[in-house]
């Protein structure tokens, strides 16, 4: 009698306090209202409204996958990493390629991939063609071309 009158004091107190562990004070409340349609109310955590405020803000960009052609280095650099880049575009015109610096070397990184298993599967296509190309992770424009 004792332990089941001790099993249910402790499961209606663990009730209870879950109860209040529902809204954190940092939650607001959102509301929308169509006309004819009714009302919807619910309770954003923080952290989600956070993050639609960002996706909602013109400097955000998803990171993503690229395949990095080539990284040049030393005088002249940049002229053979433009060469790699016209070679490239003249065969895939529709695919978005970008001339990256990030000292000391110029890179060539192309498309515009959100998963790294897009990518791969456009970087077998080109291996033969660039063999010392890579999969890299980096900021992506979500619109961009791809193939």
């Amino acid at each position: 009698m004792v332990v089941r009158f001790l099993f249910f004091f402790f499961l209606s107190l663990t009730g209870l306090t879950s109860l209040y562990a529902q809204v954190a004070p940092a939650d607001t409340l959102a509301s929308y209202e169509r006309v004819g349609q009714g009302k919807v109310s619910m309770i954003v955590p923080s952290a989600v409204e956070e993050f639609m405020n960002n996706m909602k803000s013109s400097t955000y960009t998803p990171t993503g996958f690229r395949v990095q052609l080539t990284s040049e280095s030393g005088q002249g650099s940049q002229a053979r990493a433009n060469e790699v880049k016209a070679r490239f575009m003249s065969n895939y015109k529709d695919v978005n390629s970008y001339l990256v610096w990030e000292a000391p070397n110029f890179k060539i990184r192309v498309g515009d991939y959100r998963t790294k298993f897009e990518a791969a599967m456009f970087w077998k296509q080109i291996q033969a063609e660039f063999p010392n190309s890579y999969i890299v992770e980096d900021k992506i424009n979500p619109g961009g071309k791809r193939r």
